[in-house]
């Protein structure tokens, strides 16, 4: 598949000025970059119940390829005064390309109970991650006051990280069932509900907890 997103970046700028007739810089600088991913996917996995038991095994894998279209800092703000400050300091950022090939290998544990009020599915799952291309790369760039770009200059990123998991717990549940109103008609009425909690662990420079819910109703 392919996926197109936009967000806004806000880069402060800070340093201090040694010159008592100049203040200190202390700005923020705009941009609005775009990029394009193109997703490719595949996931295998087997079943194994008993009783209200259910053991899920998987493996996944995950490419991406991700463009990010160059982009200019529009403007900057000064924080101090809210006045537009120079632009001297917005950058100006090369296009960027980098891939990303993810093995994942996981299992996920339910168990099934009826209380009175419905059906609840209480669920954990452990994921193992393998990124395969954790090369760092460069972004280049050029200060916009700086001229062309016989001024620019490369900053390297870190390198991805090679090993990471994931691991989740959470419970959906069908509090109640949808009901035909007359013969022949759809069944609707049916409410169900969903928590998780899930948290990103051995990522550098990096954390990663997210709780979800939902309700789900049938019409």
């Amino acid at each position: 598949g392919e996926l197109l997103l936009a967000y806004t970046l806000n880069r402060d700028i800070r340093y201090p000025s040694f010159n008592p007739a100049v203040e200190s810089s202390n700005s923020r600088a705009s941009s609005e970059p775009e990029a394009d991913i193109i997703a490719a996917t595949l996931d295998t996995g087997m079943t194994f119940s008993r009783g209200a038991v259910t053991f899920e095994p998987y493996l996944g894998v995950e490419y991406l390829d991700v463009t990010i279209d160059s982009f200019a800092e529009d403007r900057s703000v000064s924080l101090l005064s809210g006045l537009i400050d120079t632009d001297a300091f917005n950058l100006v950022v090369d296009e960027q390309t980098f891939q990303s090939l993810d093995a994942t290998f996981g299992a996920r544990l339910t168990y099934a109970f009826t209380p009175k009020w419905g059906v609840a599915l209480p669920y954990v799952s452990v994921e193992y991650h393998r990124e395969f291309k954790d090369e760092p790369r460069s972004i280049r760039a050029r200060y916009a006051g700086a001229g062309d770009d016989s001024f620019a200059f490369a900053v390297p990123t870190d390198p991805f990280d090679s090993d990471f998991f994931v691991w989740s717990v959470g419970m959906s549940s069908v509090i109640r069932g949808a009901r035909q109103q007359r013969y022949g008609e759809a069944a609707a009425g049916g409410v169900s509900i969903y928590l998780q909690y899930q948290s990103v662990e051995d990522l550098e420079f990096f954390d990663e907890q997210t709780f979800s819910a939902g309700l789900r109703y049938e019409f």
